[in-house]
């Protein structure tokens, strides 16, 4: 039975039964050869296992990215380690992204100076850093799951020593971190006190902002020459794509009209009535115009879903900033959240 894998994500064992199947081998068939060619996985013979060590499993995650009108963009693949059977093993791994306030203000900045935009993605963001390997270090391996293997040609079963950092791991988003801003300090770029993902530039009247979001970064200038130098910067160390005719970042469409940039999140807007209309009592009129209340129905509801949606209605408010009070009073049940409390915010 062959069925379409439109949805944005799939698992490999549908993919593989999949009518595009053979684009979702390509995928996986690149990233396992990226992380064998790379150095970040390394074949390891089972008599050549150090004692120690750390054995997790890992997952393959697959996405059909689409273009903000829907159109088919790639099919992507990443191996993910299994962190979390890593638990309580690595002590540090907090690793900081633009904050809210941060990115509207410059953004609004950029906007207003009419400055040159490109957005940079860096490519196999983790993979770069060596993961630590010295003789008092635990050994990490892993294994690839078998229908991943199979498809790749390998042997199931085989161990694979993490010789670099991987998705998945959880101080890999530190490690990141530190590389890439150890990397723009370097070449002369400031790190702002107020945010530590926000970096600028200042020469006389030259002007650029640099903001980062994991491995999506936004760059504003004063002057275009000065985006290249930033580029060029970057090609030093990372491989990365650049996109310099900015509708897009992190999820948010970006359209110019004569009374500013609009911004949208119609992808986003599309999932959550998808997910959570249907749940809402059929009852409730979003057109009342008294203010409502959440103790209509005080039946509990799972806190993993009501987290799930109050995330997302923040990460929308970068672009409905008019609904962030009625969030901020659905923010007040995350703690016991109920029907009711659904069905109002």
């Amino acid at each position: 039975y062959l069925f379409s894998t439109s949805a944005a994500k799939v698992t490999v064992s549908k993919a593989l039964q999949s009518v595009d199947y053979e684009e979702w081998i390509k995928a996986i068939r690149q990233e396992i050869d990226q992380l064998l060619s790379g150095g970040t996985l390394e074949p390891t013979a089972p008599a050549d296992i150090v004692e120690h060590c750390k054995i997790i499993h890992s997952t393959m995650q697959l996405k059909h990215k689409e273009h903000a009108d829907g159109s088919s963009d790639k099919y992507k693949a990443r191996l993910c380690a299994c962190g979390n059977e890593l638990y309580g093993t690595i002590a540090d791994t907090y690793s900081p992204t633009i904050g809210a306030l941060a990115y509207a203000t410059v953004h609004q900045l950029a906007i207003i100076d009419s400055m040159h935009m490109c957005t940079v993605d860096t490519v196999g963001a983790y993979l770069y850093q060596s993961y630590p390997c010295g003789p008092d270090d635990l050994a990490l391996y892993l294994s690839l799951p078998d229908n991943v293997a199979t498809a790749c040609g390998l042997v199931p079963g085989t161990l694979y020593r993490i010789r670099k950092y991987l998705y998945g791991l959880p101080d890999s988003g530190r490690a990141y971190y530190t590389a890439y801003s150890t990397h723009l300090i370097d070449h002369g770029y400031t790190r702002s006190m107020s945010d530590p993902c926000l970096f600028y530039n200042i020469d006389g009247k030259r002007r650029t902002y640099i903001w980062i979001h994991v491995d999506d970064t936004f760059v504003c200038s004063t002057d275009a020459s000065d985006l290249v130098r930033f580029q060029n910067c970057l090609k030093e160390k990372f491989e990365i794509t650049v996109n310099n005719d900015v509708t897009e970042y992190l999820g948010i469409s970006m359209k110019t009209t004569p009374l500013g940039v609009q911004l949208t999140q119609q992808k986003l807007l599309k999932s959550l009535f998808e997910e959570f209309l249907p749940r809402v009592p059929v009852s409730r009129s979003v057109r009342t115009p008294q203010r409502a209340t959440a103790t209509a129905d005080s039946t509990p509801m799972p806190q993993k879903d009501y987290l799930h949606l109050l995330g997302a209605l923040i990460y929308l408010t970068k672009s409905r900033p008019d609904i962030a009070k009625a969030v901020s009073f659905g923010a007040t049940y995350a703690a016991s959240p109920t029907v009711g409390a659904l069905a109002v915010y």
